[in-house]
């Protein structure tokens, strides 16, 4: 979602989040950066448990580090839980509203329970009764309808918004079927020299996909319209996407949004120096490149519709660039089950392993790192692009 979302109150606020999130959560901190005139900018959650646990404090930190470096003007915090308030989940509060106001200032801390909402501490009854106020309020607000109104839901859990449904078994049959005929394809491209040809004949079914998933048409490329296209594109890419060279190819697409680029890296098979510079603008503060929703949410769309229609066991290289997108667009959470989900899939897939690590690690994406005044931005790499 990219709309200019002002939260008028904490009502509004509240209101927002699970849709911002994609899910209602449960046993969680979210921490909320409000920038000029109540503009929300950053959104983090946080499980309870691990606020309160051994490393709450050094979490606690670095998310607020975040905060002030997305601009915070002022933060707040909504916790997730039952009514009242238990001791773990006061110490996750203590542990945050510290880490806060230390490097942004004082924030406000409200708990959403599932009967009501209310500020932490308030002692008057009349502004928060005990089991906070009816939560009705939040559901049929003026954000919730606007919501509501742009397409845009919530999933019941954090599980239920994760996971990818499988598209119907005909289609699956029909993306299975086009699978098996690329693999032919590719294994005489292999033995008449003509991988070239099958990469670039590849990126123009992504490019063509690309084009009808941002709603710009795809009838100039030749590409067939409608369900049946997605199946047959959803089984070629699959296929496509277990070769390096043309999985790094799109990597560098996501990074500049330049179709020429990945063409001429396609043609060169120079994978190990573009990889290495699309990586570099996405974790190298220095070259920080911001995610650019109009090229992410699109690849998103299609990278899941691979997942959807593919063989199960296929599906360690979408998953792993959908994790890299969640990760760089700055969804840990999302990032983390993408990525466990292709090493449960390939174990050794090393992309999703390297990628594993760097979540594990605590290692943000480089525009989060960046100075402020870096200039960072979307699509453009220094000598990437040279």
């Amino acid at each position: 979602m990219t709309a200019t979302i002002r939260a008028l109150g904490p009502g509004d606020l509240l209101a927002y989040l699970p849709y911002r999130l994609g899910f209602r959560p449960a046993e969680s901190v979210v921490f909320v950066s409000l920038q000029t005139s109540g503009k929300v900018g950053v959104v983090v959650r946080v499980d309870l448990s691990d606020l309160a646990g051994g490393h709450g404090e050094s979490m606690a930190a670095a998310i607020a580090g975040h905060l002030r470096a997305d601009g915070a003007q002022e933060c707040v915090l909504a916790l997730y839980t039952s009514m009242p308030v238990d001791d773990p989940a006061r110490l996750a509060v203590q542990r945050s509203r510290r880490a806060i106001t230390d490097s942004v200032g004082p924030v406000d801390v409200w708990v959403v329970s599932a009967t009501g909402y209310a500020e932490l501490d308030c002692a008057d009854r009349a502004c928060c009764p005990e089991s906070g106020r009816p939560l009705h309020e939040l559901q049929s607000s003026a954000v919730a309808a606007e919501m509501v109104f742009a397409g845009i839901g919530v999933a019941a859990s954090r599980e239920d918004a994760l996971g990818i449904p499988r598209a119907p078994a005909a289609a699956r049959r029909r993306a299975w079927g086009a699978a098996e005929r690329a693999r032919r394809r590719v294994h005489r491209a292999r033995l008449t020299a003509g991988l070239l040809r099958w990469h670039l004949e590849s990126f123009e079914v992504w490019m063509a996909a690309f084009a009808e998933m941002s709603g710009r048409g795809c009838a100039k490329r030749g590409s067939p319209a409608g369900q049946r296209a997605s199946e047959v594109v959803a089984g070629h890419l699959e296929v496509a996407l277990e070769s390096r060279t043309f999985r790094d190819g799109l990597v560098l697409f996501l990074v500049t949004g330049t179709e020429e680029l990945s063409i001429r890296m396609l043609r060169q098979a120079d994978t190990d120096q573009a990889t290495a510079a699309a990586v570099a603008g996405v974790v190298d503060p220095a070259r920080a490149v911001r995610p650019d929703p109009a090229i992410v949410g699109p690849a998103t769309r299609i990278l899941e519709s691979v997942v959807a229609h593919g063989v199960v066991k296929r599906q360690a290289p979408a998953l792993t660039l959908l994790g890299l997108i969640a990760w760089w667009s700055g969804d840990g959470v999302r990032a983390s089950s993408r990525v466990s989900a292709a090493l449960a899939v390939d174990p050794d897939y090393q992309l999703a392993r390297l990628l594993s690590g760097a979540i594990a690690g605590g290692v943000t994406p480089g525009w989060v790192r960046a100075p402020a005044d870096s200039g960072s931005g979307s699509g453009s790499l220094g000598s990437v692009t040279s």
